[in-house]
């Protein structure tokens, strides 16, 4: 069965190819710095600022689907810290994938390290990816800082989990659905970590601090993805603050990068 492998080759430019599982393998063979899949189109750093040749550099993979919110998370993480990776298409349910092999509970996302190594899940994906490469700096080293940082991922993801959960229900037939009790405390807790999320942001340009953390990555990741999967809401409406930041965000190459689909 083909894998979808997405060579992410350059900030908010990566190239999607279909290849087989053996033109995979053949591809991680390569000498470090050889094209994959297809020519590089020319690209190069210093063509573009932020931009990174499409090559496999490293061999470092990437598990999830294009729907993943989470996957999304990890993969603006690594453009933001201009990682080169490659990004492999794995349904786990499909049993040709190798995600249970890696990662016994079977979910996405998953990074596969060059030695094989298995990281998971995306909180702790995104902590090695920080460790990786000294800048920028996307968790800070002080513990107050650092928690205060990871609070905001908290938030950022509990939100994804409850639009998940409500979009994905709401899409069934009514006699499948949950109810409605069920739905109007799925859309609570959105609203509320969105009402904490306003009020700590304020008028500044980043969720912490003076600079870009990952405390951006997963508002942003948040933000985007309710807009995309349950724009009945209107958030926007209520949270003007958030939503000249999300704005800010979502115009960020890293973000552009492996937008997940809504169906």
């Amino acid at each position: 069965m083909p894998t979808r492998v997405d060579l992410a080759g350059a900030r908010g430019l990566a190239r999607t190819d279909i290849l087989p599982a053996r033109a995979l393998l053949r591809c991680e063979a390569q000498s470090q710095g050889a094209a994959c899949g297809g020519s590089t189109g020319g690209y190069d750093r210093r063509d573009e600022p932020g931009h990174r040749r499409q090559t496999m550099e490293r061999k470092m993979r990437l598990l999830g689907t294009a729907r993943s919110p989470f996957a999304w998370k990890v993969r603006v993480a690594l453009e933001e810290k201009r990682i080169p990776y490659v990004y492999v298409v794995a349904p786990p349910a499909d049993p040709t994938s190798d995600v249970s092999r890696h990662n016994p509970l079977g979910q996405i996302p998953v990074l596969v390290c060059d030695d094989g190594t298995a990281i998971y899940d995306s909180p702790v994906i995104v902590e090695y990816v920080d460790g990786l490469a000294h800048s920028p700096k996307l968790i800070p080293d002080d513990f107050a800082a650092r928690i205060a940082v990871k609070r905001w991922q908290a938030l950022g993801d509990g939100v994804v989990e409850a639009t998940v959960l409500l979009s994905r229900d709401e899409r069934q037939p009514a006699a499948a659905r949950q109810g409605a009790d069920w739905s109007r405390n799925q859309q609570a807790k959105i609203e509320r970590a969105l009402t904490w999320m306003e009020q700590d942001l304020g008028g500044r340009a980043f969720c912490y601090g003076d600079e870009f953390t990952l405390a951006d990555i997963a508002c942003g990741v948040a933000l985007e993805y309710l807009d995309r999967a349950l724009p009945r809401l209107r958030w926007r409406q209520s949270f003007e603050a958030l939503a000249a930041h999300a704005e800010r965000l979502t115009s960020r190459a890293s973000f552009r990068a492996g937008l997940p689909e809504i169906t």
